[in-house]
């Protein structure tokens, strides 16, 4: 046994790290600027370099030399959109060449690396290279290469040298992990642990009542419709299911909160002041999750209700409330605790929907304002929590 469970946990040690690793690229595949969401497109360049340097998003994504720079983006040419005739000026004894204009100047100090792509003939190009110290510039001075003119530059491309390759997106992210840091909220400037940490609460007392409210619930009904299987009670039972499995999680938000909320006034809809805000999403979750797990618990308890054990158990007198209780239940509940342990995890993360609609500042509704916000540390975060509670579970 021990042996086992030492080879269980080793295992679970790749599967944590491709959990890391895979949150990490799909949060850079979607693409797009971290920065200009959060402070805008109009935001100057100095500000976007800023920020992208105070949380290493100016690095590479896995490895490399050379990092990107706002001070200038890279730059394609083509005959439609030729060089700016601004660019060209005698630079060196008059000989014709480029001054680049810079949107912020360079970092003094830091060593730079300007590529250049002539193509002077159709079948031929040309690659100038330049590399140099920062020093303030705010434009770049570079004499044209023989047989180069306004209309034959494709491309132009300037990079800031790293101290080394690994000095990358990745390797600050590990860095962080293994520190403990998940880094900081840039919606609300707060550090992702904190808000988890004040998140968990909320999150728990709505899900955790719907969790065991709708798991005794499914088990009641599922019993009763495995014992009334194939009369008019199970057949309703599971009509009932299937309606509440053919309605949108949405459809049941709003019509409880415009009927019951709304019309009735029997519910709050919206805040987190006391339990009696938590009643109508608490409802609703159970609602919704009782399709599903009704139809699979009925289906185990039919699985056991036809066993030699239970005629046995008929036979010697036994009422069906024992046999249902005692024997049938006991034996389904591996099953049972299957199936529902792969939604605790669920219970830590929150729910997207509920605590949004509702207005419960729980994990699921942080959640829903990183993903408006592109607050990257913090989905992140609740991905990677939710990763490991999974793991933990199927462990």
């Amino acid at each position: 046994m021990t042996a086992f469970i030492l080879r269980r946990l080793l295992q679970a040690v790749p599967v944590l790290g491709g959990a890391i690793l895979l949150t990490f690229i799909l949060f850079h595949a979607v693409g797009g600027s971290p920065a200009a969401v959060v402070l805008g497109q109009q935001a100057s360049p100095a500000a976007l370099e800023a920020y992208e340097r105070e949380r290493g998003l100016d690095r590479p994504l896995f490895f490399g030399r050379w990092a990107r720079t706002r001070a200038l983006a890279d730059q394609t040419f083509s005959p439609l959109a030729p060089t700016p005739d601004a660019w060209w000026a005698p630079v060196s004894h008059g000989a014709p060449g480029l001054v680049i204009p810079l949107r912020l100047p360079l970092e003094a100090g830091a060593a730079y690396r300007l590529m250049l792509e002539w193509q002077p003939a159709p079948n031929r190009s040309m690659r100038q290279q330049l590399d140099f110290d920062g020093a303030g510039q705010q434009a770049l001075s570079v004499a044209a290469p023989a047989g180069a003119t306004a209309g034959n530059l494709q491309a132009v491309r300037l990079r800031r040298r790293l101290a080394h390759p690994l000095q990358s997106q990745l390797t600050a992210y590990l860095v962080r992990l293994a520190r403990g840091d998940l880094g900081r909220s840039a919606l609300t400037g707060q550090s992702v642990t904190a808000l988890l940490r004040a998140g968990i609460g909320p999150s728990l007392c709505l899900t955790l009542p719907i969790f065991f409210g709708g798991l005794l619930l499914a088990v009641w009904i599922s019993l009763a419709a495995a014992h009334a299987h194939g009369r008019w009670p199970d057949r309703l039972l599971l009509l009932g299911c299937s309606a509440l499995m053919s309605v949108n999680y949405v459809i049941w938000v709003i019509a409880g909160q415009y009927v019951l909320g709304f019309k009735l006034g029997w519910f709050p809809i919206w805040g987190f002041e006391s339990w009696h805000y938590l009643l109508l999403p608490v409802l609703i979750g159970i609602l919704v999750g009782l399709g599903p797990d009704v139809r699979y618990f009925r289906t185990l308890f039919l699985a056991e209700i036809h066993r030699d054990y239970v005629r046995t158990v008929y036979a010697k007198g036994a009422g069906p409330a024992r046999v249902l209780g005692r024997h049938v239940l006991r034996n389904a509940a591996l099953g049972i605790i299957t199936h529902v342990s792969l939604s605790i995890p669920y219970l830590f993360t929150g729910s997207l929907l509920l605590e949004s609609y509702f207005g419960i500042p729980g994990l699921g509704g942080v959640s829903v304002q990183a993903l408006q916000a592109a607050d990257h540390d913090v989905l992140r975060a609740v991905v990677l929590l939710g990763a490991l509670l999974h793991i933990l579970i199927n462990l």
